[in-house]
């Protein structure tokens, strides 16, 4: 995975590479979404980072946002993040973590009014600024 991106040589290289790698297969975005995924796998803790190689797919369709699903078909993979071709790091990591808190996004759209969706949010949110992301994604939307 080689970047135009002058921010990348060297050591983050082969990092991204690594991260690339163990992803496998679980990347059905565009060359340049996979790299902000390795980027902001690269920032995670390590746990997090293994939970996201075994449970993790990632889609970028064109959402102006991202969206974390529990899958329930046959597959290698617990949970589809689907991302919007403008998702940043911060976006990333907020759906990440929704996927390692096991929220179930799909149970709380038949309760639209419910507040389990901004306590969810929230939680997210937190989590991504305790891993040290800002923007978007630390910005809890309902």
């Amino acid at each position: 995975m080689t970047s135009n991106n002058n921010q990348i040589s060297g050591k983050d290289e082969s990092g991204l590479e690594e991260v690339h790698y163990r992803l496998n297969g679980a990347l059905q975005t565009g060359p340049k979404m996979q790299i902000i995924i390795c980027k902001t796998l690269l920032r995670l803790p390590q746990s997090v980072q293994d939970f996201v190689y075994e449970n993790c797919m990632f889609c970028e369709v064109g959402l102006d946002t991202g969206l974390c699903i529990s899958k329930n078909w046959p597959g290698p993979h617990d949970w589809l993040i689907v991302l919007g071709s403008d998702a940043d790091e911060s976006v990333i990591a907020h759906e990440i973590a929704h996927s390692l808190k096991g929220h179930k996004r799909e149970r709380i759209w038949s309760e639209p009014d419910s507040n389990e969706v901004f306590v969810q949010e929230s939680e997210a949110c937190e989590i991504v600024k305790q891993w040290g992301f800002t923007g978007p994604g630390t910005e809890a939307e309902t």
